[in-house]
């Protein structure tokens, strides 16, 4: 037979109703605070991300051009089939054999990766006007002006890939809030 306290309770048997009301309350305020800095820290991730791929990407075509001995190129693409000549990269881009140096892939075996990206993320890439896209020569140097593709999340700058004429690609990002370029 199970004793019963003097004063008639049992310990140990759970919470009470208000008990687990307060816990539910305290938990819902918890959350609403930091669902905003959430989806921020998403977004940020998803631009890191985007990033990342890029700049192996662009280490891909580098590779590439100096192993096969030739020109490779790596450009902005909506269909991921051609090269677009505007210099928004937020759709994708693909890295591309071009021997005969057209700056556009001849037929679909020239394409050595595609990389197609959702538009609605809240990332847009973008690079610098004048030079819409990369390519490196046979021995990993890429030739004209340096080029720099901003990745930015809700129009504040995030990070920017620099490739300069060496073909090294190197990350810069910024110590304060930067707007987009």
């Amino acid at each position: 037979m199970a004793r019963t306290p003097p004063d008639g309770r049992f310990p140990g048997n759970g919470f009470t109703l208000i008990e687990a009301l307060i816990t539910v309350a305290i938990l819902s305020v918890t959350l609403a605070i930091a669902a905003p800095s959430l989806s921020e820290f998403s977004r940020r991730q998803r631009g890191i991300a985007a990033t990342n791929l890029l700049v192996t990407h662009l280490h891909l075509a580098r590779t590439h051009a100096v192993t096969h001995r030739a020109t490779t190129s790596v450009c902005p693409s909506a269909d991921m089939s051609t090269c677009i000549a505007g210099s928004d990269w937020s759709s994708g881009w693909i890295v591309f054999f071009d021997p005969r140096g057209n700056k556009r892939p001849d037929s679909a075996s020239d394409i050595i990766w595609k990389e197609s990206r959702a538009t609605n993320t809240g990332i847009s890439i973008t690079s610098t006007t004048g030079r819409p896209q990369v390519r490196y020569l046979q021995d990993g140097r890429s030739s004209g002006s340096n080029l720099t593709v901003s990745i930015c999340t809700q129009k504040r700058l995030l990070n920017q890939i620099i490739i300069n004429n060496a073909g090294r690609a190197r990350l810069a990002r910024p110590t304060q809030p930067t707007p987009c370029p």
